[in-house]
């Protein structure tokens, strides 16, 4: 899985950079809502909180900033989906069927 840590490291010291002057220290209480379905998302987190506004502006105005958060989001992406396939393999396919994820990097 990556981890807010792996992914600023991955990224290009410009970038990354870029990305940490919006970012705050985070925690939540436990129960907190921190978001609510099918509305625009105006922050992000992993430990890190983000100006979502301000972090979208940063990727129009520099592309290599825009690459590393989409390499971001995309790295995400494919561990959730990674995750829920053998899930969903094992409630809806037969035995055995199918190969990781992980192949296709």
């Amino acid at each position: 899985m990556s981890t807010m840590h792996s992914i600023l490291e991955a990224m290009a010291p410009e970038a990354r950079e870029a990305l940490l002057a919006h970012s705050h220290q985070l925690t939540f209480p436990a129960g907190t809502r921190i978001f609510k379905e099918h509305q625009r998302a105006e922050k992000f987190w992993r430990g890190l909180g983000f100006d979502a506004p301000a972090v979208r502006e940063s990727c129009k105005e520099d592309s290599d900033v825009g690459r590393s958060v989409a390499v971001a989001v995309a790295a995400v992406i494919a561990d959730r989906l990674d995750s829920a396939r053998p899930r969903l393999l094992d409630l809806f396919a037969p035995y055995g069927s199918g190969q990781p994820l992980a192949y296709a990097r």
